[in-house]
């Protein structure tokens, strides 16, 4: 668990030289317990950013809420834009999918740590790279 927290946390400074900007956690107006679902929310959120000329990559997870009744999101981003643009983008979009809660990023909050900490303890607490939606 330590080496996969260890690559999390490093992702982005080892793929473009600088460390994330923001932490967002997305969720669903509806359950959704299907795991392909939530990809196809995520990789259009990232085609709606790059059509408005906002790059983003990073690692997002799946993770199922207390009562195991559908999943939600937490990302960790780098963007090539600046926090307020990418953030205001970001609301707008996922609006009318769900709430999004988005943060800028601080190393020293360990959200790399709490990403990761229920990986792989369902068939659908799976992780991915942005870049492979």
């Amino acid at each position: 668990m330590n080496e996969m927290i260890k690559f999390v946390n490093e992702y982005s400074v080892s793929n473009y030289g600088n460390d994330y900007n923001m932490c967002v956690d997305l969720t669903y107006k509806y359950p959704i317990k299907n795991e392909s679902k939530c990809r196809t929310f995520i990789s259009r959120l990232k085609s709606y950013l790059n059509k408005n000329n906002v790059f983003i990559d990073g690692i997002f997870v799946n993770e199922y809420d207390s009562n195991f009744s559908g999943l939600h999101n937490h990302l960790l981003l780098y963007s090539d834009s600046d926090f307020s643009t990418s953030k205001g983008l970001i609301f707008n979009y996922w609006k009318n999918i769900g709430l999004s809660n988005i943060n800028q990023y601080d190393r020293k909050g360990n959200y790399g740590n709490y990403i990761v900490k229920h990986l792989n303890k369902t068939e659908n607490n799976n992780w991915d790279f942005i870049m492979n939606l």
